[in-house]
């Protein structure tokens, strides 16, 4: 009897052990991730991407995207998200000049007209305090930043195929976007090619950004290239070193 117990005790073990082996590991995202910023072809300047995780109790992470250097942006100026680590929504967006607040979106709990709880999210100009924009969604919110994060852990997490709505923080208010999967590509990273996953966000078929997300041997996932599209023009963001 005792044997048979000793028996089943293993099994029950081993197949513990496949189905985390199957679950795949943990999604891991760089702390540090450095851009040249390319238009026409030609390196137009750079910036820098930091993370850090789980900034409080209330899990929430933050991105920072700062350092630029070119496309009209200065060294002073640095955008801002915190995002819920288990959710990737988003609890606030601020554009930072120095250490002045130009402006910020903030998650806030609201009433719809029937009464019921929804998100919504407060856009505030520091320079007009008194105009404020309420701004309701009903899926989860992303914003550029959280839209490198959010990519990613789909890759990792194997849930980039499927394409899925979320409200895009966009030009001082929120936009239903669908994220797409577009399918796989040989990228240039570090001197060679490495596979990635394309992932799209459109809003209205319209793609806004478009993410070539690479998971390295260590299990990192980051976009290795980001196409950015805005008022009639694009520009890249391509991955140059990664601090892990």
């Amino acid at each position: 009897m005792r044997k048979l117990s000793v028996c089943f005790i293993t099994v029950f073990l081993i197949l513990g052990s496949i189905q985390q082996l199957r679950a795949g590991s943990p999604f891991k995202f760089p702390q540090r991730i450095q851009f040249k910023l390319i238009k026409n072809d030609n390196i137009v300047g750079e910036c820098q991407l930091l993370y850090q995780e789980k900034t409080n109790k209330k899990g929430i992470s933050s991105l920072k995207l700062k350092n630029f250097q070119g496309l009209g942006l200065t060294s002073n100026e640095s955008f801002v998200t915190y995002l819920f680590t288990d959710t990737s929504s988003i609890y606030a967006e601020f554009l930072l000049k120095g250490k002045e607040k130009v402006y910020e979106i903030r998650l806030k709990e609201g009433l719809t007209f029937e009464l019921k709880k929804e998100q919504v999210f407060v856009y505030k100009e520091e320079a007009k305090p008194e105009m404020q924009t309420e701004l309701f969604t009903q899926y989860p919110v992303i914003d550029l930043l959280s839209s490198f994060f959010v990519t990613s852990k789909r890759v990792a997490l194997g849930q980039h195929k499927k394409t899925e709505k979320f409200n895009l923080i966009f030009d001082k208010s929120t936009k239903i976007a669908d994220m797409k999967y577009m399918g796989s590509l040989k990228e240039p990273f570090q001197g060679k090619n490495v596979d990635t996953h394309v992932l799209s966000i459109t809003i209205s078929n319209v793609e806004m950004f478009r993410m070539k997300i690479y998971k390295d041997k260590e299990g990192y996932c980051f976009p290795v290239s980001v196409t950015i599209s805005y008022q009639g023009g694009k520009f890249e963001m391509r991955a140059d070193r990664v601090s892990k």
